[in-house]
């Protein structure tokens, strides 16, 4: 599919597909008249995009997540990718636990 569709199909510009393959987070192949080739395993690999910097990861940290999952074997991850993962699954507890104690706060005043 050309960029036009994998953009519709994802709800990502085509400026950030385009930034994403210069961050070699995407790697399209090319037509012989130099054509972006895209697949559904595209399509994939936006949506993981979307849902680490949904989470707060940068694209600095997106990279080599990406990089690890494309190298994966048998479904194992690389240990690196565990440790962010991990990190970042701490870091949403706390903002969790932080936005009840928030909200029982607020809960006083109504």
């Amino acid at each position: 599919m050309k960029i036009s569709e994998l953009s519709k199909r994802t709800q990502v510009s085509i400026r950030m597909i385009r930034y994403y393959e210069e961050r070699g987070l995407l790697i399209p192949t090319r037509t012989a008249s130099g054509y972006r080739q895209f697949t559904a395993e595209h399509i994939e690999q936006i949506n993981k995009i979307k849902i680490l910097k949904d989470v707060g990861f940068t694209i600095e940290d997106i990279r080599p997540v990406m990089q690890c999952q494309l190298e994966a074997k048998d479904g194992q991850i690389c240990g690196q990718l565990k440790e962010k993962i991990t990190r970042k699954i701490e870091q949403i507890d706390q903002s969790v636990a932080n936005l009840i104690q928030a909200k029982a706060t607020l809960s006083q005043y109504v």
